[in-house]
């Protein structure tokens, strides 16, 4: 008998700063087995009400998750660096729990750079968690 391994999911970042997110989220969300899980501190967004949290709710369902133990802390005063919200070590766990389940994850922020903001260190704490 020959045992199927269950496939992890992936992870994927969008800023919506960035020109061509939406575009981006539309494509990805129509995977079967994905989620948006939005790290921001505060899930919305003054100046494009599309990103905010109750929009994405509606548009997504169930597939739209917020999580603000993993948001920054520090949003508003980059200078101070990244921290991340009490309890974000038990909330990567969990979204690692689901991409070993074979559910890909969007992380889901406003930052424009990827390289800048602190989805890519929240990233590396899901992929860390799933060993």
């Amino acid at each position: 008998m020959l045992k199927q391994q269950k496939q992890t999911g992936t992870i994927y970042t969008i800023g919506y700063a960035h020109p061509g997110a939406a575009a981006d989220l539309t494509q990805l969300m129509r995977q079967e087995h994905i989620m948006l899980l939005d790290v921001r501190l505060s899930p919305r967004s003054r100046w494009q009400p599309t990103w905010n949290r109750t929009v994405l709710q509606t548009t997504y369902g169930a597939r739209y998750q917020w999580d603000k133990r993993l948001g920054n802390l520090n949003y508003r005063q980059r200078e101070l660096g990244i921290e991340l919200a009490m309890g974000h070590l038990d909330a990567a766990h969990e979204a690692a729990d689901l991409l070993a389940t074979g559910t890909s994850l969007i992380l889901l922020c406003v930052c424009k750079d990827a390289r800048t903001c602190h989805r890519t260190i929240v990233a590396k704490l899901i992929q860390d968690a799933l060993t």
